[in-house]
């Protein structure tokens, strides 16, 4: 059965991950370990888990942000729930420029990544690395316009 659980920042800025729900008018994280217990998020910085890892063993989220190994080096991506599944959108320049065969031009599968380059470590994509979320690292956005 596959993990399914969120990500989102509470009143004093820390991430909370577990549960989604929502409770007296607001979204909140249920605590895996104690359903009991939540902690009011912000609805903006909610992020679904992929239910993949990048190449640190680091779980890959909604929003994150992604070095994305290539045959000529590497570009910066931000991963998205689109199309009913997940994947990376160059945040500069197109998915083609990168991936000349892929199906789309503005996005790429996560699993795509992952079956592609036969990766071996479970659910770890080997060509990517994360580097931040589009919540804390705004200026990683900045840099590359």
């Amino acid at each position: 059965m596959r993990e399914i659980k969120f990500r989102g920042k509470n009143n004093e800025g820390s991430w909370r991950y577990g549960l989604l729900t929502f409770i007296f008018n607001r979204y909140a994280i249920a605590h895996v370990e104690n359903e009991n217990t939540v902690d009011l998020i912000e609805k903006e910085s909610i992020g679904q888990y992929t239910g993949l890892l990048d190449k640190e063993l680091n779980e890959i989220y909604e929003d994150d942000l992604l070095d994305v190994d290539y045959p000529n080096g590497t570009f910066l991506a931000k991963v998205v729930y689109e199309l009913g599944s997940f994947h990376i959108v160059a945040v500069k320049g197109s998915i083609i420029d990168y991936f000349p065969k892929n199906w789309n031009d503005n996005v790429l599968g996560l699993t795509a990544l992952h079956w592609e380059q036969d990766c071996t470590d479970g659910n770890a994509i080997d060509s990517v690395k994360i580097v931040g979320n589009i919540h804390e690292n705004t200026s990683l956005l900045e840099a590359v316009e």
